[in-house]
């Protein structure tokens, strides 16, 4: 019997579920294709035939999350205001979507606590270089029209933005009883952007 288009995204959706379960349980290095391929009731051949390895399927995940993070950005962008309320907004909705979205908060949990994999290890340097120069780019453009001090340097903003988002949460990822980190966004987000504005 001939598989269609939707029974091979099916079983890649399935696979992604199945690798996500597996990477959280047991971390990424003592997770073995086996267990992935017993979790999604496939074949081992299957994951060779839609991912071609197991640092494939993390890689998957991850880009899975990067796209999902990125509509919250593109969301906050789109609704408009002046640099300054979309900055606060971009960390509001993505700290919310971190709450909210269970398999986004899975992955990055799962992602922080991943040794450097060689596989990929390059591209991840080569992803957060391209990340740390756009939104320098943003900044310059907030800094240029005076909304933010003219003392600040577009890429040191930039390391300090993506620290302060990820320091963030990574604080909330491991101690979610604490606190919510939704409900704390909009004070979070106008101590960053009134600390840039001065």
């Amino acid at each position: 019997m001939r598989r269609t288009k939707e029974d091979a995204d099916k079983t890649k959706q399935e696979l992604l579920n199945a690798a996500l379960s597996v990477f959280s349980r047991n971390g990424y290095t003592a997770s073995r294709l086996e267990d992935i391929a017993r979790t999604a009731g496939v074949t081992r051949g299957a994951i060779y035939h839609h991912f071609g390895s197991k640092a494939d399927l993390y890689l998957a995940l991850i880009e899975e999350a990067s796209s999902i993070g990125n509509s919250a950005i593109d969301r906050a962008i789109e609704e408009g205001g002046t640099f300054v309320e979309i900055l606060s907004r971009i960390l509001v909705y993505s700290f919310a979507l971190l709450e909210d979205d269970r398999r986004f908060r899975d992955v990055m949990a799962l992602q922080l606590t991943t040794p450097s994999i060689d596989a990929f290890s390059q591209r991840r340097y080569e992803e957060a270089q391209q990340l740390v120069s756009s939104i320098s780019g943003f900044f310059e453009l907030i800094i240029a029209q005076g909304a933010l001090r003219q003392d600040l340097d577009p890429t040191t903003a930039a390391r300090a933005f993506l620290g302060y988002q990820n320091g963030l949460a990574s604080l909330w990822l491991f101690n979610r009883d604490e606190f919510s980190i939704k409900e704390s966004a909009s004070d979070l987000a106008g101590i960053f952007v009134h600390g840039i504005a001065g």
